[in-house]
């Protein structure tokens, strides 16, 4: 089992408009650790997003298997959803990318991401 060096709760959320697209979250990763990412939320202030709101997460510049398309909920600020240990690790940095794909005239939308991980130090 690694030993954490520390753990890191983020959430930030924003209005975007349609067709923007925009870094809600980086966690910056220190050289010789891994970060492991345990958590992720997403919410909208309204439902209709559903289905036009993109959630993407990547890990050193990759889309994170499973967690590249998501376009429903999954979890809340309050209560994130539990990921598998180790399936998401980064040794650069972790980012969250939000798209509004609504068409141009289209709704703005509040939207909100929250993840929680931790640091281990490498061997």
């Amino acid at each position: 089992m690694p030993t954490f060096q520390r753990f890191e709760d983020k959430t930030a959320s924003a209005y975007y408009a349609p067709q923007a697209t925009t870094e809600l979250i980086r966690v910056n990763v220190p050289m010789g650790e891994t970060f492991i990412l345990s958590h992720f939320a997403n919410e909208v202030n309204d439902a209709r997003a559903w289905g036009g709101v993109l959630w993407q997460v990547y890990a050193d510049g990759v889309p994170a298997r499973n967690y590249d398309s998501i376009y429903d909920q999954l979890g809340t600020a309050s209560q994130p959803r539990e990921i598998p240990f180790g399936f998401i690790t980064a040794s650069r940095e972790l980012l969250v990318f939000v798209t509004n794909t609504e068409a141009a005239g289209g709704n703005t939308y509040k939207v909100l991401a929250s993840i929680k991980g931790a640091f281990v130090k490498n061997d």
